[in-house]
């Protein structure tokens, strides 16, 4: 299928920029006196909101479920076998061994997460 091509509008694409600089600067070097704890569900929600309002596609909703589940679902999968091995490999080096349940545990949190 085609790509739709879309004109840009340059208020909304200011609006998200402002909105990732918001989330960014809420998840690592915070805001002062703790207020980025009581708008950060205001400006998460603008940012999906205007992300929203300027998606256009031609595929089915079913169609866009389909095809973003594996594209994410791959990358998701990867990065979590990724961690599963490294913190498996830390605690059998650094901490006491590994156990059963240690293992079923970390396995499921894969799953659980998704």
């Amino acid at each position: 299928m085609g790509r739709i091509e879309t004109k840009r509008i340059e208020f909304i694409d200011v609006a998200k920029a402002i909105g990732i600089i918001l989330v960014m600067m809420s998840h690592s070097v915070g805001f002062p006196f703790n207020v980025g704890y009581y708008f950060t569900a205001s400006y998460m929600s603008l940012f999906f909101f205007l992300s929203g309002y300027t998606y256009s596609d031609n595929r089915t909703v079913k169609d866009n479920l389909i095809r973003r589940t594996a594209k994410i679902g791959k990358a998701y999968f990867f990065y979590s076998i990724c961690l599963l091995i490294m913190t498996v490999i830390s605690k059998a080096v650094l901490h006491s061994g590994l156990s059963k349940k240690y293992l079923l545990t970390a396995i499921s949190g894969i799953f659980y997460a998704t």
